[in-house]
């Protein structure tokens, strides 16, 4: 395999448009978050930031069915080749995690909001214990998976930032999801890839 041209592959302009949107929203989701969380119950703004946060929050999980979608139909280059079987295992591990997450805390946002009568909601527990320790868990894993996200990107940029210094240009693969162009940088074709056999037979008309 040509490993400087494999590297020099971009994703589609979409998918990075999409890519770091969903990073900025995903960080600052988790910051106001935990900034919701310092404000004392009686704070007017509460019910004002619960609602903010539940909204965007929704656009976060439309936003991440899209993006998992697209991972579905193959829009996302293949890992490099030159991954070990534990680098590649690691990778694959983190992706799934990001969309675990993108996908669950939205969700289980939604859930404390309709529960929980203190996140200025619909309070659907009111007076039932079981439905109250429904609330009181979904917001710990609510919480703790905020954290969780935080940690796995952290992984995620460790690695990404690894691979620039490497002297192999094909784990580079930073330079693929940059948000503007480079000069070496060409989009991966997904009717080229879905549909190799068509695109040889044009190749040689």
């Amino acid at each position: 395999m040509n490993t400087i041209a494999d590297a020099a592959k971009a994703y589609p302009r979409s998918v990075r448009r999409l890519h770091w949107s969903m990073a900025l929203g995903l960080l600052g989701m988790v910051l106001f978050g935990l900034f919701m969380g310092s404000l004392s119950l009686e704070d007017p703004r509460r019910g004002l930031l619960m609602r903010l946060h539940l909204m965007v929050g929704l656009l976060l999980l439309a936003a991440a069915m899209l993006r998992l979608r697209w991972r579905l139909q193959g829009r996302m280059p293949d890992l490099p080749s030159v991954y070990g079987r534990f680098e590649a295992a690691l990778a694959r591990a983190v992706h799934g995690l990001f969309y675990v997450l993108m996908i669950g805390l939205p969700l289980l946002g939604l859930g404390v909001w309709l529960l929980d009568p203190f996140v200025a909601g619909p309070g659907l527990a009111g007076q039932s214990v079981a439905l109250g320790d429904l609330a009181g868990w979904l917001h710990r894993a609510h919480y703790l998976g905020a954290w969780l996200l935080l940690a796995a990107v952290l992984v995620h940029l460790v690695g990404a930032l690894r691979g620039l210094r490497s002297a192999t240009p094909e784990r580079r693969v930073l330079w693929r999801m940059l948000p503007f162009e480079r000069q070496s940088s060409r989009p991966v074709s997904f009717e080229a890839r879905s549909h190799p056999r068509r695109s040889k037979k044009r190749r040689r008309s």
